[in-house]
């Protein structure tokens, strides 16, 4: 950007002001973390985690989420394959692949969990992987962005 700092607006009002690291690493609601960063930071509906994995995503048990966290925001570069995943990934799935984008360097994979909730995922380099092959991702709670059920930042 060419801005030391931005403001982002949504119908008139200030969702949130500040540098763009600081909006791309600290979103303040989920329009400001699907407005900043391309590909979109994947939006997961908490509630659709259940404890037997149903939905094709969970968090482990392990990972303690604040009262009230109504959505889990993660972002393209921060989902590895589990293959590659450090052994302390506190977030899992298992995605079918529906489409795969070439973008140089790297690849972007666009997936589907068991419930159809959609996710976008990056790999390195150009990706082999065919659409309705079955992967498993994963990522850490380091790189975890919650919200509220207003959209707002925990």
């Amino acid at each position: 950007t060419l801005a030391d700092r931005l403001v982002v607006l949504n119908a008139g009002r200030i969702e949130q002001m500040g540098t763009p690291i600081e909006l791309y690493e600290k979103p303040a609601t989920t329009f400001v973390a699907t407005f900043i960063g391309s590909p979109s930071m994947n939006l997961l509906n908490h509630g659709t985690a259940t404890a037997n994995g149903s939905s094709g995503w969970s968090v482990m048990e392990s990972t303690a989420l604040p009262q009230g966290a109504a959505t889990l925001g993660i972002r393209p570069e921060d989902i590895t394959l589990a293959s590659e995943a450090p052994t302390d990934a506190a977030f899992t799935g298992t995605v079918q692949v529906d489409a795969v984008e070439l973008v140089g360097a790297e690849s972007y994979v666009h997936g589907s969990f068991a419930d159809g909730t959609t996710i976008v995922f990056r790999v390195h380099g150009r990706s082999q992987l065919r659409i309705g092959e079955t992967l498993k991702i994963a990522a850490q709670a380091k790189d975890f962005h919650l919200f509220d059920s207003a959209g707002k930042r925990i």
